[in-house]
């Protein structure tokens, strides 16, 4: 489409929207307009299903009750824009630019305009910044948010089911009565956020920053969630964030914890994300690790004593020269776990959970199978 042409549809739309005669709706369908520089653009209610608006500077524009069903705003400055009530199903805004965006009743949910299917047409939102939007009563169920800014957003009653937040920015988040059932946290920063009455079932929080955090009348039948992690000092929290990060992009984020020099007795770790973690050496007597996941950690020389592993995940664990007297051990993971590469491939091999030399004196072994894990010189109550 000419620029003249853009122009002349564009005042005709402006006509429309007010009612005025001589008006007709913007049908811009499928129409490449990326890296358009048109601030406060009035767009409301016109059909944009496909539309690319890749890289455009789109600053107050209103795009409130559109159709943009697919459409493509990657890399797009859309700040302060409008879009109440669009709708957004399968676009894609990857890096875009969307502080004090108006979403309010929009529709985020999966969708594609190609007939042929497709392995992810959620809508896309990774790495994008929305700090200050509204977001109250949008549907977000399976959108991909990885990475994304959401400080201080109003996102009470949005219904965000299955919804992908992984190291999302979430500080300050209003999610009220949101509909967050089997979303993704794990490693978000939710330090100041309101989750007061909202529905976590089934959701991973593991890892993610709890620093006054309400969670007043929070649903979290079946959640992964670590709420003793909030009383953690903030640095500490920090570290276990990025480390969850770590983990979940198999090393191309976030930071490998090292809690080598943390001394962390009586803690309340449990439901606590720390796969591969570093801690050797460390005072963890009379933790609480319960349904930990610890797979291949190093905890060489930990001390371990009275603490509470049960249900924990220690498969390919180093617990060798540990001190594990009296420490209650039921139902514990330890069987042998596949390496895998930093491609994420398996190498095709497998390390044992290590108790080598380890002492588990009158340790707690109910419904705990270690017949594959090594034991040599390890002391066992018989």
């Amino acid at each position: 489409m000419k620029p003249q042409e853009f122009t002349e549809t564009i005042k005709r739309h402006e006509l429309f929207v007010n009612g005025m005669s001589g008006g007709s709706r913007a049908d811009l369908r499928e129409c490449d307009f990326s890296d358009l520089k048109y601030a406060y653009l009035n767009l409301r209610g016109a059909s944009l299903a496909g539309v690319d608006f890749s890289g455009a500077e789109l600053a107050g524009a209103d795009f409130s009750q559109a159709d943009l069903f697919g459409a493509n705003f990657e890399g797009a400055d859309v700040t302060e824009a409008n879009f109440e009530k669009a709708d957004l199903r399968g676009a894609r805004f990857g890096g875009a630019r969307m502080t004090f965006a108006n979403l309010s009743s929009a529709d985020l949910r999966p969708g594609t305009l190609d007939t042929r299917p497709k392995p992810k047409p959620n809508t896309d939102l990774t790495s994008a910044n929305l700090d200050y939007a509204k977001l109250k009563r949008t549907k977000l169920s399976e959108a991909d948010m990885e990475y994304a800014s959401l400080k201080k957003v109003d996102a009470s009653f949005a219904t965000m089911m299955r919804t992908n937040l992984r190291g999302a920015d979430l500080s300050g988040v209003n999610f009220e009565s949101a509909r967050l059932q089997e979303a993704n946290l794990t490693g978000a920063d939710l330090s100041n956020a309101r989750l007061k009455d909202a529905l976590l079932r089934n959701t991973d929080v593991r890892g993610a920053i709890l620093a006054e955090t309400d969670l007043d009348g929070a649903h979290l039948q079946g959640a992964r969630i670590a709420v003793g992690i909030a009383k953690l000092p903030a640095d500490l929290q920090a570290m276990l964030r990025d480390h969850a990060i770590w983990v979940e992009s198999n090393g191309a984020r976030g930071a490998r914890a090292d809690l080598s020099n943390h001394p962390l007795a009586e803690a309340n770790l449990s439901e606590c994300y720390l796969s591969g973690a570093n801690l050797r050496g460390v005072n963890l007597a009379g933790a609480n690790l319960t349904n930990g996941t610890l797979v291949l950690a190093d905890m060489r020389e930990a001390n371990l004593t009275a603490a509470n592993l049960t249900r924990a995940d220690i498969s390919g664990a180093d617990l060798s020269e540990g001190t594990l007297r009296s420490a209650r051990l039921d139902g514990v993971v330890a069987t042998p776990i596949a390496l895998r590469g930093a491609d994420g491939a398996e190498t095709g091999h497998q390390r044992k959970t290590m108790f080598a030399n380890a002492d588990l004196s009158e340790a707690h072994l109910g419904a705990a199978d270690l017949t594959e894990a090594d034991l040599t010189g390890a002391t066992v109550d018989v």
